[in-house]
């Protein structure tokens, strides 16, 4: 259902581009941004302890600018519609939640890593905060 509303708006803009831009169309990545999502995100490492038997193992919250793209959690479908999961900020207290950001339209050609990059940085240029948000100013 969800798959067939957003396939439905990029025709929609497809079709808004094409009547305004007749000449040169603009390069075009239209990203999704939603902040609202049930996934969490560990990291895991190994306890140091005085006994070398144990397997203790400490979870934690992952570093600041940590980008979950795997298989395993995000559904890529080819080059051009992909999602993925950033922590842009870091928990005092608690467990983090990441956003989740799904490319659903790109024309621009512009690199997974790169606009991977790009939105993390863009988590650092809200006005009124000199840290991080979640969700990158120009959405």
């Amino acid at each position: 259902m969800r798959e067939q509303v957003v396939s439905e708006e990029i025709m929609i803009l497809k079709e808004l581009v094409r009547e305004k831009f007749k000449l040169s169309p603009p390069k075009i990545t239209l990203v999704i941004v939603n902040k609202r999502i049930n996934q969490r995100f560990f990291e895991q490492t190994a306890a140091k302890t005085q006994s070398p038997s144990s397997d203790l193992v400490s979870v934690r919250n992952p570093p600041c600018g940590t980008i979950v793209d795997c298989n395993m959690v995000c559904n890529a479908q080819g080059d051009k519609l992909y999602d993925f999961f950033l922590v842009s900020q870091t928990a005092t207290q608690g467990c983090i939640l990441p956003t989740h950001f799904f490319v659903s339209y790109d024309n621009s050609g512009i690199l997974q890593d790169v606009l991977q990059e790009l939105t993390y940085s863009l988590c650092y240029f809200y006005f009124n905060w000199s840290g991080s948000i979640k969700v990158p100013a120009p959405c």
